[in-house]
């Protein structure tokens, strides 16, 4: 006897990322925090909320970068501090994440980042 297996609702839990329209929207730099990406690589995760009216309003999407914490001379450096609490234009996009084999995975895994800072707005 062949038993049928019902379709069940969940959400993914242990992530903040989103998912909004690809476009350009306003934000301010509320949070930045060093992490890694795949256990190696070093990153520096910069969070904006959105402050473009709309649907979007609030929600607060992420920017990354690849950091080298090594000493550098000082013309070289840059602190994350010069990004809090200013508001910038900036552009998203979608990521659409890829399995081992190139196939793109579904649409409900399909999240948004900051593709580029175009400007300070203000601060």
């Amino acid at each position: 006897m062949e038993q049928q297996l019902s379709e069940i609702e969940f959400e993914v839990e242990g992530t903040d990322l989103i998912r909004i329209p690809d476009g350009i929207y306003q934000g301010q730099c509320i949070k930045y925090e060093p992490g890694l990406c795949f256990g190696k690589n070093k990153k520096l995760f910069l969070h904006f909320q959105i402050t473009t009216e709309g649907e979007e309003f609030g929600k607060v999407i992420v920017m990354c970068f690849n950091v080298n914490y090594k000493k550098l001379p000082k013309g070289d450096r840059l602190s994350s501090k010069v990004f809090m609490n200013k508001v910038f234009k900036f552009t998203a996009r979608t990521v659409k994440p890829k399995f081992n084999t190139g196939q793109v995975k579904p649409e409900f895994l399909w999240y948004s980042v900051i593709d580029e800072l175009i400007e300070i707005v203000a601060g």
